[in-house]
C-alpha cells in the first residue's frame, strides 16, 4: 500500500487548479474517493497499474475538463453508466485489464472528441451498435478479450475515416456485415485509409490506397 496516497489524498482534492494527476504504478490499494470530482480543471488522470476499485464511475465522469483517462490494470468491478457522456472533452480512455462488465452504454458513442478507446481484457457484453460510427474522431479501438461481445462489426465503420486500428480478438464478433461476404471484399466499399481488424478467428488486413481502386485483403485462419 502507498501510505503517501492515504495521508495526502484530502489535500489533493483541494487542488482545484490541478491539471494533471499521475499516481500510476504505486501498488495503491483501496477505493477511489468520490471527492476526485472536485478536481474540475483536471485534464489528465493516470492511476494505472494499482489495486484500486470504485463503486461506480459517476465521480470520474463528472470531470468535464478531462482529456485523458487511464485506469487500466486495477481492480475495478462495476459497469460503465450513461454519465460517461459528461466527458465532453475526452480524447483517450483506457480502462483495460479490469473487471468491468455489462453493456457499453450508448451514450459513449456520442463523444465526438474521442480518439483512443481501450476496454480490452474486461467482461463487457452485447453488440457493437451502428451508432458507434458517431465517433468521428476515433483512431484506435481495442475491445479484445471481452468474450461476451457478439454480433458483427457494423458496415458504417467505413465512415470512420481516421480509424487505423480496431481490435476484436477473443470476442464473439463475427465477420463485418455487408462489405465482407464469404471471405471476399466488396470492392464498392469506400475506404480512404488503411486499417487493421483483428477478429476472433481471423487476422484481417484490409485497405485501399488513397485515390486508387485496387484493394487487398489478407485473411489467415487461426482455427487450427
Amino acid at each position: 500500500m502507498c501510505f503517501w496516497w492515504w495521508n495526502s489524498r484530502n489535500y489533493i482534492y483541494n487542488l482545484s487548479n490541478l491539471v494533471e494527476l499521475n499516481i500510476s504504478r504505486n501498488e495503491i490499494k483501496g477505493h477511489i474517493n468520490d471527492n476526485i470530482s472536485k478536481l474540475t480543471n483536471l485534464k489528465i488522470l493516470n492511476m494505472c497499474h494499482n489495486k484500486l476499485y470504485l463503486k461506480n464511475f459517476e465521480s470520474i465522469f463528472k470531470l468535464k475538463s478531462l482529456e485523458q483517462l487511464n485506469l487500466s490494470y486495477n481492480k475495478i468491478t462495476t459497469s460503465i453508466d450513461y454519465s460517461i457522456s459528461q466527458l465532453e472533452n475526452i480524447k483517450k480512455i483506457n480502462l483495460s485489464s479490469n473487471n468491468i462488465y455489462r453493456v457499453i452504454p450508448s451514450s459513449l458513442w456520442n463523444i465526438t472528441t474521442l480518439k483512443k478507446l481501450d476496454f480490452s481484457f474486461n467482461y463487457l457484453e452485447g453488440y457493437i451498435p451502428k451508432e458507434f460510427s458517431n465517433l468521428k474522431s476515433i483512431e484506435y479501438i481495442d475491445l479484445s478479450y471481452n468474450n461476451y461481445i457478439t454480433g458483427c462489426v457494423p458496415s458504417k465503420i467505413s465512415s470512420l475515416t481516421d480509424l487505423i486500428y480496431f481490435d476484436l480478438y477473443s470476442t464473439n464478433v463475427k465477420e463485418k456485415e455487408d462489405y465482407i461476404t464469404n471471405g471476399e471484399i466488396n470492392e464498392s466499399t469506400d475506404y480512404d485509409t488503411h486499417w487493421y481488424i483483428d477478429v476472433n478467428n481471423y487476422s484481417i488486413n484490409l485497405g485501399l490506397k488513397i485515390n486508387y481502386f485496387d484493394t487487398f485483403m489478407n485473411i489467415t485462419s487461426n482455427l487450427g
